[in-house]
């Protein structure tokens, strides 16, 4: 396949090839309104990115956590550690 695709680009036509593994991709291109409006590397895409924001959230206990907490983590029905 990839022996086609390079034939294509290298007379010319314009090959489109789409990935949603952005590590797999040499280049990358934001198309709006059928037009690419920016392209570039990862690098230069993650350069593009507001900083990240943390949140730190309060996890409440599942079910599950209730019950483990009750019976005990890791034992069998024997009441052994399994």
């Amino acid at each position: 396949m990839w022996d086609v695709v390079t034939g294509l680009a290298a007379s010319g036509t314009t090959v489109l090839l789409t990935t949603r593994h952005l590590d797999e991709a040499e280049q990358l291109a934001i198309l709006h309104e059928g037009r690419i409006i920016v392209n570039g590397t990862l690098a230069e895409f993650e350069r593009l990115l507001p900083p990240a924001e943390v949140e730190y959230v309060e996890k409440q206990p599942t079910l599950e956590d209730v019950f483990f907490a009750v019976v005990g983590a890791g034992k069998s029905k024997a009441g052994e550690e399994g």
